[in-house]
This record gives C-alpha cells, sequence and structure tokens, in this order.
C-alpha cells in the first residue's frame, strides 16, 4: 500500500505568492494580520510608572520588550491585566469601609502602577501601593491624598485615540474572520493566530480601561513621620526584613493567583528572580499583581474560561489545509501541547493550594499558604527537572504556531484568496 509523503505539498493549494487584482492577495492577509497584531500589542499595554533614572529610550525599550511577549504570551498579559483589575476592585472597597468612597478604580489602578510616593524625613523616597496607601491613613501618618480623577487623568499622556482605532481595526479584522467562515471561504492559520491575540486584546482592553495611559511622573505624598517610627509602632508585623520597601508589611499575604506562579517559574529559570540590588525601590515593576485578598471565585472562574478560550480557538484549525501534511501534524501537537499544558497548570495552581499548608509542614517544616510558597521551598533541582521541561514545551509550541502561520501563507486553498460578499450580509449594498 502506497503512503503518501507527509512533506509532500498539498495537492488542494495555490503554491507561492498571489497578487490582488481580483480578489485579496498574500500580501493582503498578511498586512491585515501585522497591522492588527502591531496595534493590539502597542495600544493594550498600559505599563506602570518607570523608573526616575530611566530616560525616554530606556522608556521605550521597555515598551517594545513588554510587546514582544505579548506577541508570543498574551494570554499571560490578560492575566496580569484581570489581577491588577482584582486588586483595584478590593481596593475600592476597603477605601469604602474607610469613609473614602472617593477613592474610585482610577486612583487604585495609578497607586498599584506606583504613582504614589512616600517621602518622609529620614528615608529616600518610594513608591505605595494601594493597601499601603491605606494602612498609612488609617494610622494617620498621611491624610487622604487630595488628588482627584480629573488630576490622575491629567498625568495620563495618552487620549486613548491608539485604543480606539486599535478597536476598530480588530473589530473590522473580527468582523472579516467571522463573515468568511459563514460564506464557507478559507481561513489561513495566521489569521486563527491573530483572532486569539485578538480575543485577549479586547479582554485586556477592557480590564485596564480605566487605568492611567503612559503616566511618567508619580504625585508626592509627604508624611512628618520617621519611618522608623512606623516601623516601631507597627510592632511585630513589621520586625522582619523588607525586600522591596520599609512597608511591605502592609500588604496583605498574597492569596490566590494564576499569574505569579507563572513569573517565578519564568524568572528563576531565566535567573530574572532575583531580589532587587538596591532597596527600597523606586518604581512597581509592571508584572507586579497585589490583589489584597487574593482572587475571588468570579474571577478564577473567569480567567480559567479565557485562558480555555484562547488555547481553544486554535483548534478550530484542526483540519485547516496546510501546504504539508507534516506541518499539520506539527500545528496538532503544538494545539496539543498548549491545551494540556494550560489545563495542567490551573489544576496545579488549584491543588497546589490545598495542599501546600500539611506538605509545607511536613517536608519542609515550615508554613506554606500558596502554591507559589510551595513552590520557593523546593529545591533548585526538582523546580529545574519539572517547570523547565513545561515552560520549554509551551514556548516552543506558541513559536510553532506563530512561526507556521507566516509559513503556511505559501500555500493556501483557492478560497483564501477570495473576498468576502459583504452583500449576503447588508442587503441592497
Amino acid at each position: 500500500m502506497h503512503t503518501r509523503d507527509l512533506t509532500t505539498p498539498n495537492a488542494n493549494t495555490i503554491q507561492g505568492w498571489v497578487s490582488q487584482p481580483n480578489g485579496r492577495g498574500t500580501f493582503d492577509i498578511l498586512q491585515s494580520c501585522v497591522v492588527t497584531v502591531l496595534l493590539c500589542s502597542w495600544s493594550v499595554l498600559v505599563l506602570h510608572v518607570p523608573s526616575p533614572k530611566k530616560g525616554r529610550l530606556h522608556r521605550f525599550l521597555d515598551k517594545m520588550l513588554w510587546m514582544a511577549f505579548t506577541l508570543i504570551f498574551p494570554e499571560v498579559t490578560t492575566a496580569v491585566a484581570a489581577e491588577q483589575y482584582e486588586s483595584a476592585n478590593q481596593s475600592v472597597k476597603d477605601f469604602a469601609l474607610l469613609q473614602h468612597p472617593e477613592w474610585t478604580m482610577r486612583h487604585a489602578f495609578f497607586a498599584d502602577m506606583g504613582g504614589f510616593v512616600l517621602q518622609s524625613p529620614d528615608f529616600p523616597p518610594f513608591p505605595v501601593d494601594t493597601q499601603q496607601v491605606l494602612y498609612l491613613i488609617r494610622e494617620g501618618y498621611i491624610r487622604f491624598p487630595d488628588v482627584d480623577k480629573e488630576t490622575i487623568l491629567d498625568k495620563n499622556k495618552a487620549d486613548g485615540f491608539a485604543r480606539v482605532i486599535m478597536i476598530l481595526q480588530t473589530t473590522w479584522f473580527l468582523l472579516q474572520v467571522v463573515a468568511r467562515a459563514v460564506q464557507h471561504l478559507a481561513v489561513s492559520t495566521l489569521e486563527l493566530a491573530v483572532l486569539g491575540f485578538v480575543f485577549c486584546t479586547y479582554i485586556s482592553t477592557f480590564l485596564w480601561w480605566k487605568k492611567p495611559l503612559d503616566v511618567g511622573t508619580p504625585i508626592i505624598l509627604k508624611t512628618e513621620f520617621s519611618i522608623a517610627d512606623i516601623l516601631v509602632k507597627a510592632g511585630d508585623q513589621a520586625k522582619d526584613p523588607y525586600d522591596l520597601t520599609p512597608l511591605d508589611f502592609a500588604d496583605a499575604t498574597p492569596g490566590v493567583s494564576t499569574v505569579t506562579p507563572f513569573w517565578f517559574a519564568l524568572g528563576y529559570l531565566l535567573g530574572l528572580g532575583k531580589p532587587p540590588k538596591s532597596r527600597p525601590i523606586n518604581f512597581f515593576p509592571n508584572s507586579r499583581t497585589a490583589p489584597p485578598r487574593g482572587l475571588g471565585i468570579s474571577m478564577i472562574i473567569f480567567e480559567t474560561l479565557g485562558a480555555i478560550t484562547f488555547v481553544g480557538i486554535h483548534l478550530v484549525g484542526w483540519d485547516f489545509t496546510l501546504p504539508t501534511n507534516l506541518e499539520l501534524l506539527f500545528w496538532r501537537v503544538a494545539n496539543l501541547a498548549l491545551v494540556g499544558i494550560m489545563v495542567c497548570y490551573l489544576i496545579f495552581l488549584h491543588v497546589g493550594g490545598l495542599i501546600a499548608a500539611p506538605v509545607g509542614k511536613r517536608l519542609f517544616k515550615k508554613e506554606a499558604h500558596t502554591t507559589l510558597d510551595l513552590l520557593k521551598l523546593c529545591p533548585a533541582w526538582f523546580l529545574i527537572l519539572t517547570l523547565g521541561p513545561v515552560v520549554a514545551l509551551y514556548s516552543v509550541a506558541r513559536l510553532y504556531i506563530i512561526v507556521e502561520g507566516l509559513v503556511s501563507l505559501r500555500a493556501l486553498p483557492p478560497s483564501a484568496y477570495a473576498t468576502v460578499d459583504w452583500t449576503f450580509f447588508i442587503p441592497h449594498v
């Protein structure tokens, strides 16, 4: 029995570059995808207040680095946005209990992104997040910041115009993909990958909508009390050495988080998880998420459904026509790897949280409350052997999907070059 070579070009495709005299061509597909992705990855990012030591070039390079990261891991950027939103939302509720209903989501986002800096007589200035501002107000060390929403908006160097352009472009892209599916016209794997990217962009944009864009300078909060006095009056809760700022003790013990274990694994494997060289820090890292009470059940369900939907979008292309059967096989394997790792990761997070306390006491003789606490207690060899292959496989699978999307443009089904008949959707046009 003769078996077809997996590397033989597929006979059901048009090979090579296709121009666009009567329909859409290869350049049209590539241009639409590239423009959509670049607009999304640039406009969706709402980064924290940068370090005062960094100039414009360094800030631009930081954003470019985050753009590159978002291109590969858009679902992680969305998870960061979700947890920063949850932190801001919980902060608004805490301030309302303190009889400060004027504290809004914009105030909370602004604080968590390093927008408020505490200045004391005996210590270098350092940023304070929502929980620390709440502690300082409650203990009488500072007054409630006389900062209204307009002042925060004035700090905002972007007017949201880029967001509007991005939403228009992504909506047009989404409509075209849906229309092609309805009319049974072929969609390329690149367009399918971009569709997953657009899905994450929509969610991140919604979650970060009230977070100020491109804030360059913070607002100073002055206190007449020395940091030494604040620490002494705080008692035993402030006796341990701090990691970031002297007010670390005011932050609640981190609860359930879907993204912090990922950052820990990535930072540990890349050697980026080391403590800062100088303390106190003068800015909050962009990956920082700090919900005071961890993630609620509704946000956990939201993140879980979002992650599964993102990887599930790619499975729509299970029976797509690719240039060769070998590429189709690799495409399927890569997508199954993403789904498998995503599901296992979510299960591990919740199971790890349940067993953290007993395992921490029995194996390590230390307290552990979350999956992240448990990971920090594990020996280096165990982390490398377990986390290394998982992170590597997930990264390779994501990169393959992106690269294959570009490479597969060399041979697409004939209907991929047909344009949508919009009169089918809009009568009398």
